[in-house]
C-alpha cells in the first residue's frame, strides 16, 4: 500500500478515462521511471492488492491463450482504494498510512518486550535517540507527515462529529488545545462563523499552521498556562499522556474555563471486554501504538476517562456522540452503555444467496422455504444451526452461490452444482458484482 500511494498508483487510475488500466498503462505515467520492467514489477504489486479487494482485476478473454502462455490484468478501483483518492478538499488515508508504516513508526514496534520488561521504556525514544515531539521539531520532513496525517484525519473525523454534535454552539471563545495545523478548529469556526478560534499547540508545530478566517494561532505549552475561553477542545489530546499528566493538564484547563465553561474531548474509548469485532481491535492497535510512546501511554476506557475527570474536578460527565463506530452510545436510565453487553450478541450472520435465472419464478418459493427454516428456530440464527442453513441452500438445485456475512468476515461460497448444471456458476465477473 505504501509503494501504491507513493507511485501515486490510486491518482493516476482516478484521473483514467477508462474503469480498468492494465500495469503497462498506469506504468507510463509513472514518475521519474528509468525501468523498462517496470510494469511486470507494478502488476506483481497489483494483483496482490486486488487480491485483498483494495482493487479489482480483470482478465481479458483474447490475452488468456496466447503463445507466451501470458496474461494480462486490467485493474480497477474499489470502496477501499477511494479513501486513499484525494477528495475536493485534497484529503485522504493516504497521509495517516504512509505515518503508520513510515520507518521510525514501524522500527517501535520491535521493543514492545522491553516496554513490558522495564519500567518508564520509550521505544520512540531508543529509535529516535529522543522523545517524539522534541524529533518532531529537529526534523521538518517528519514533522510535516505527521501534521498532515493529523489534519486529514481531523477533516474526515470532525465533519462525522459536527453532523451529530451541538455543543459548540453558543460559544464565543474556543481554545483547540494541542490543535496541530489549525484543522479542527478551522473546520469549527466554518460552521460557526460566530466563535473566535484558538489553536494552541506548541510553536515548531503552529510555525507552519496556515491562515485561516476566525482563527488565530498561540504557541506555548499546555502544561504550563492555556489561553482562556468558554470551552477547550482537546481532539487526540489525552491518550498521548499517563493518567498523572492527564491529571496536570485537566487540572489547568478547569482552572482557565468559567463556571458554566466545558472541556470537549475527542479520543479512542476502548472497551473493557475485547469483543471480537473491527471497532474493538482498531481500538486496541492505537492503544498499543501509544504504548510505543511509553508504556504509561494509553487509550482509555469510559470508566478510565470518567475517573479523570472527576479528579480534576469536573462533575458533570457524559458522553455526547460517536463518529465511525469507535462506541456505539445506547441510552439507558441517563448512562452510556457499551456496544455489546454480551460476547454472545456479536454472533451475527447474514447469508446472500443467488437462484439461478432458469428458476426465476421460483423466488418466492425459495423465499418461503427459508422462512419456514426461520420459523423453526425462533427467527434466532445461532451458530450451531448456520451449518444446518447452509446444507439447506446445498441441497436446492435452485440456488447457485452464496454469501456467507460471519461477524466481520464475508465468505463467498459455490453451492455444489446440480448434475444437470455440472461447473455452473453465476454470471459475474467478480464477487463485488
Amino acid at each position: 500500500m505504501r509503494a501504491a500511494i507513493k507511485l501515486n498508483v490510486f491518482e493516476i487510475m482516478s484521473r483514467a478515462p477508462t474503469t480498468y488500466l492494465s500495469a503497462s498503462e498506469i506504468a507510463s505515467q509513472l514518475p521519474n521511471n528509468k525501468n523498462p520492467d517496470a510494469h511486470i514489477i507494478l502488476d506483481r504489486l497489483l494483483r496482490l492488492l486486488a487480491s485483498h479487494s483494495v482493487l479489482t482485476c480483470i482478465i481479458k478473454e483474447n490475452d488468456i491463450n496466447n503463445i507466451g502462455g501470458e496474461v494480462e490484468r486490467f485493474y480497477g478501483l474499489t470502496q477501499v482504494s477511494k479513501y486513499f483518492i484525494k477528495n475536493e478538499e485534497g484529503v485522504s488515508l493516504c497521509s495517516s498510512l504512509l505515518f503508520t508504516n513510515d520507518k521510525i513508526s514501524l522500527e517501535t514496534w520491535y521493543y514492545f518486550d522491553d516496554t513490558v520488561l522495564n519500567p518508564d521504556f520509550s521505544a520512540v525514544t531508543k529509535v529516535c535517540g529522543m522523545d517524539a515531539y522534541e524529533y518532531g521539531a529537529k526534523h521538518p520532513e517528519m514533522n510535516e507527515l505527521f501534521n498532515r496525517s493529523m489534519s486529514d484525519d481531523s477533516s474526515i473525523i470532525m465533519k462525522k462529529i459536527l453532523e451529530n454534535y451541538k455543543g459548540f454552539e453558543g460559544l464565543k471563545v474556543l481554545v483547540d488545545v494541542g490543535g496541530g495545523v489549525g484543522t479542527n478548529t478551522n473546520i469549527i469556526v466554518s460552521k460557526f462563523p460566530t466563535i473566535r478560534g484558538i489553536n494552541f499547540d506548541l510553536p515548531h508545530v503552529i510555525e507552519t499552521a496556515p491562515s485561516y478566517p476566525g482563527v488565530e494561532h498561540v504557541g506555548g505549552d499546555m502544561f504550563v498556562s492555556i489561553p482562556k475561553g468558554d470551552a477547550i477542545f482537546m481532539k487526540w489530546v489525552l491518550h498521548n499522556w499517563s493518567d498523572e499528566q492527564c491529571l496536570a493538564l485537566l487540572k489547568k484547563c478547569y482552572e482557565v474555563l468559567p463556571d458554566e465553561g466545558k472541556v470537549i474531548v475527542v479520543d479512542t474509548i476502548v472497551p473493557a471486554v475485547p469483543h471480537p469485532n473491527n471497532a474493538t481491535r482498531l481500538s486496541y492497535i492505537y492503544d498499543l501504538m501509544m504504548m510505543t510512546f511509553n508504556s504509561k501511554v494509553k487509550e482509555r476506557t469510559e470508566e478510565e476517562f470518567k475517573a479523570l475527570a472527576k479528579k480534576s474536578g469536573f462533575t458533570r460527565i457524559r458522553l455526547a456522540c460517536n463518529a465511525f463506530n469507535f462506541w456505539k452510545q445506547v441510552k439507558e436510565d441517563g448512562r452510556a452503555l457499551p456496544e455489546f453487553t454480551d460476547v454472545e450478541e456479536v454472533r451475527h450472520y447474514e447469508v446472500i444467496y443467488l437462484i439461478h435465472e432458469n428458476y426465476v419464478e421460483d423466488v418466492d418459493s425459495v423465499k418461503s422455504k427459508i422462512e419456514g427454516f426461520m420459523r423453526e428456530k425462533k427467527g434466532k440464527m445461532e451458530a450451531k444451526w448456520i451449518n444446518d442453513f447452509k446444507s439447506l441452500l446445498d441441497k436446492d438445485e435452485r440456488v447457485i452461490r452464496r454469501l456467507v456475512i460471519k461477524r466481520d468476515e464475508a465468505i463467498t461460497e459455490d453451492c455444489p452444482p446440480p448434475v444437470e448444471f455440472h461447473t455452473l456458476r453465476a454470471n459475474s465477473s467478480t464477487d463485488d458484482e
